[in-house]
């Protein structure tokens, strides 16, 4: 009968050190464990998402309001006395780049968390959308532009980093979605270092 029980067993340690013995589990406790990862993993990841929608949301509401403005000046000259800067002219077509700027922002969002995304689109309705989306080198590109022609024209370091905003929001939203990317894949490879043993 003792032949028949041995097998392999599946190991796990909480210890990055080698040296000390691991905790022998079986197949029951190797589910266990494997669905509290799970959960952990998944919590961080909605974590993980809502932080992201939630810089999103806070950067498309002030560039609503930049685009909304009279001045379209960048926010940030705001925190220097009027009588030490300028305010630069605006660049041309400065309303089209703000458009730009939100659609990436709704991009993002998309990119970020589509199934969140269909469901802000109405419910059944929003499930049977196929939503499509630029790539993040695509957005890259796009949102270069802006920034690009600032430097061209020889506008103040304020307005450069106002427009270059949606880039640092592209690395973020892309940063975000390789964290949950591997986050999925460390629970597949883990799942399969499981040990089956059928019949035992």
């Amino acid at each position: 009968m003792e032949n028949i029980r041995q097998r392999l067993p599946f190991k796990f340690s909480d210890s990055e050190d080698n040296t000390t013995p691991s905790e022998i589990l079986d197949e029951q406790e190797q589910d266990e464990v494997i669905q509290d990862l799970r959960r952990r993993n998944s919590s961080s990841n909605q974590h993980y998402g809502l932080a992201g929608l939630i810089i999103l949301f806070l950067s498309f509401l002030l560039h609503v309001v930049f685009l909304f403005s009279s001045r379209k000046a960048s926010p940030l000259l705001s925190i220097l006395p009027s009588e030490i800067i300028d305010p630069d002219p605006p660049l041309p077509l400065v309303s089209l780049f703000s458009l730009i700027s939100l659609a990436l922002h709704l991009n993002l969002a998309i990119l970020l968390d589509p199934q969140r995304a269909r469901s802000l689109l109405g419910g059944e309705f929003g499930e049977q959308i196929s939503l499509h989306y630029l790539s993040y080198q695509f957005s890259y590109a796009i949102a270069a532009v802006a920034p690009t022609l600032c430097l061209f024209l020889g506008r103040s370091w304020q307005t450069i980093v106002w427009w270059c905003f949606p880039i640092g929001l592209i690395y973020i939203t892309q940063s975000l979605q390789q964290a949950i990317a591997q986050g999925h894949e460390s629970i597949m490879a883990l799942e399969a270092m499981r040990y089956r043993a059928p019949g035992a």
